[in-house]
């Protein structure tokens, strides 16, 4: 599916393949295998469980992620190890509604080898990469 080609050590690259992902292909695998472990193991049943990950994000708050339409990336920072995104998205349907990414850079410590996140399996050594931590609808 060509997802191993997303830099994950550029935190607008994670941003954009999981909106890419979501948006297009009404399909949310690119955003649990770029979810940070934490956020995995408070949305996905303990960490791995896609499908438990699947429902949450088709939830009526988060649906309008999987919509047809187009995003964009009203501003973003990065400070340190943390990133903050504002994203607005433009609905096929003339709505808008904005979602705030939060993300961590995880070190090179950090294991997380489950089968289920391939190709973005983070064993010991990897470089440091970005993972999504959080998702919040704002106004």
């Amino acid at each position: 599916m060509g997802e191993a080609a997303v830099d994950t050590t550029d935190a607008l690259a994670t941003l954009h393949a999981q909106m890419q992902d979501m948006m297009h292909h009404n399909s949310t695998r690119v955003a649990f295998l770029l979810a940070s472990p934490g956020n995995r193991r408070s949305t996905a049943n303990g960490g791995y469980d896609s499908s438990a990950f699947d429902k949450m994000v088709r939830s009526r708050s988060y649906a309008p992620l999987l919509s047809k339409g187009t995003y964009e990336v009203l501003n973003h920072r990065e400070v340190s190890s943390q990133f903050t995104a504002m994203v607005k998205l433009n609905l096929a349907n003339g709505s808008t509604c904005k979602y705030q990414f939060v993300m961590s850079l995880i070190p090179p410590d950090v294991e997380d080898t489950n089968p289920a996140l391939a190709p973005y399996q983070l064993h010991r050594g990897h470089p440091s990469c970005w993972r999504t931590d959080s998702v919040m609808p704002s106004l």
